[in-house]
């Protein structure tokens, strides 16, 4: 297989790229501890694509000469937000206070389960996060997926609390939240 790699791209090319999107995504959730069920992959193509319209939508994309190998999506939390809405650490009210420009979202990353161990992640999570303008980053992980946590942890990020998921279709009842700063 030739080298990683890693291309910035934004939401009308992760539209076009969704076919491959979806196939590292079911391939990388679709064994324990995530066990995504059919409903739930059902459900994410409608949720992607609505993300893929949000402003500043990047996405990191890994590609070898096999194809598509790993992603990693975010954008930043708009104003309205419910992202810190139930979280269980409480902190001042200008921690949660969001503006569209001061906290980038991460919403996926995954990477395909033939290529783990090889820094793929690492470096999509990297690329994405330095092509942001935003002070601070945050992400959701299950709370059953402690080797998912750990990993996040080795990479600096913080663990905030646990929320409820607040949506019904979401793969787990509560989510972790991580941040981490951002160099600026």
């Amino acid at each position: 297989m030739g080298d990683v790699r890693i291309s910035l791209n934004d939401g009308a090319t992760a539209l076009r790229l969704f076919p491959e999107l979806f196939a590292v995504y079911r391939a990388g959730f679709g064994r324990p501890p995530h066990g995504q069920t059919e409903t739930d992959f059902s459900n994410f193509e409608a949720r992607a694509k609505r993300q893929f319209q949000q402003p500043k939508f990047a996405l990191a994309a890994a590609h070898r000469d096999s194809g598509l190998v790993g992603l990693c999506f975010g954008y930043p939390l708009p104003a309205d937000t419910g992202w810190w809405q139930g979280l269980d650490t409480p902190a001042d009210e200008d921690f949660y206070a969001e503006d569209g420009t001061r906290t980038c979202a991460v919403i996926e990353l995954v990477v395909h389960p033939d290529h783990h161990r090889r820094g793929i992640g690492r470096r999509l999570l990297a690329a994405f996060l330095d092509s942001r303008a935003e002070t601070r980053a945050t992400l959701a992980t299950n709370p059953d997926a402690p080797s998912v946590q750990e990993i996040y942890e080795r990479w600096g990020w913080r663990k905030l609390g646990r929320k409820p998921a607040g949506f019904p279709t979401a793969p787990t009842p509560f989510f972790d939240l991580y941040m981490i700063d951002l160099r600026r």
